[in-house]
């Protein structure tokens, strides 16, 4: 459903996407980490059609996405991690006019059952200005999914939800799933996007890093191995305890703002 090959962008001199490559398949929810600065909210508007100006090759729906924009974007529902809202639309007004801005019907049962799924039912009549920070993310949800998308790109969706909106959002994007969406979402946390996504993909200074299928990495764990976190500052010194006790390890991802190491450990 989403094939990217190569992808390369460029803000004036600087490359900030390098040889980016990764796919998405049909109906499946794949989670987007990435490291500070490493571009992931460019990757996913190019995605979206709103950078057309990159190098190589991104298919959407298995058809070339800068030869078929206008029908990508028909397909295609995003929610950005910054939006803007018109404050002194009601929440049917500024549903319905994002639907027709896409070519589709004026339609009040859908804009409904779109605000049921975002828990905003009741709210349809209120002005945006009038509603809560948390209340106008999910207004961004709702514009996201009102044009019926078959893929949908979230930009850290569950920024500013409290844990049982979480909840509610990964109840959401399963069902979503099931209905035949394709999903892609970034976060940074690990442990929350590992409960909901079929893969997960990391990007680390301008490159995947790595790609991970949390099916295999719960077989891993079957076969007696664990997964432990260890925070440290001194990535060196924890290397080095490792090794001198014999404790085999299969991979470790430093991240150095968090100051935290990822640890594949075997028993």
């Amino acid at each position: 459903m989403i094939k990217v090959k190569n992808l390369t962008k460029y803000f004036w001199e600087n490359k900030v996407l390098d040889n980016v490559s990764f796919e998405i398949k049909p109906w499946e929810i794949c989670g987007f980490i990435w490291e500070n600065w490493a571009w992931k909210s460019t990757t996913m508007r190019v995605l979206s059609t709103l950078i057309l100006d990159y190098e190589w090759e991104v298919f959407i729906n298995w058809k070339e996405l800068s030869k078929n924009i206008f029908s990508s974007r028909q397909i295609i529902g995003f929610m950005p991690d910054q939006y803007w809202l018109y404050d002194d639309m009601t929440l049917w007004d500024y549903l319905d006019f994002f639907r027709i801005s896409y070519w589709f019907k004026s339609d009040i049962t859908k804009i409904e059952k779109v605000l049921k799924k975002v828990s905003l039912e009741d709210k349809i009549n209120d002005k945006i200005w009038n509603l809560s920070r948390w209340m106008t993310q999910r207004i961004c949800l709702a514009r996201a999914l009102v044009t019926e998308p078959k893929i949908l790109i979230l930009d850290e969706p569950a920024s500013w939800l409290d844990p049982k909106l979480r909840i509610e959002l990964k109840k959401l994007l399963l069902d979503l799933k099931k209905k035949g969406i394709t999903v892609f979402v970034s976060s940074h946390i690990l442990n929350e996007l590992a409960e909901y996504c079929d893969t997960i993909i990391f990007i680390e200074w301008w490159k995947i890093k790595k790609s991970w299928n949390i099916s295999e990495l719960s077989k891993n764990k079957k076969n007696n191995n664990k997964i432990i976190q260890i925070k440290s500052s001194d990535f060196k010194k924890i290397e080095k305890i490792l090794k001198e006790n014999n404790i085999k390890f299969s991979e470790i991802e430093h991240q150095n703002n968090l100051e935290e190491i990822y640890l594949d450990v075997m028993k």
